[in-house]
């Protein structure tokens, strides 16, 4: 599974499109004090947007 993900990843870079990877919070949906910490989303990566239309998938 994990390989049809690169692959994905891979040829959307290939199109010139941004990739941007979230990381897995472990107390999700439970410990809302740590989901919303620096080791929560604080972790993900700020995503530059310039657009009205972003698509998240």
């Amino acid at each position: 599974m994990f390989d049809l993900v690169l692959d994905f990843e891979r040829r959307f870079q290939k199109k010139q499109y941004r990739v941007f990877e979230r990381y897995k919070i472990s107390s999700y949906p439970y410990n809302v004090k740590e989901i919303l910490s620096d080791n929560g989303f604080g972790l993900d990566d700020h995503i530059p947007t310039d657009k009205n239309l972003v698509l998240v998938t």
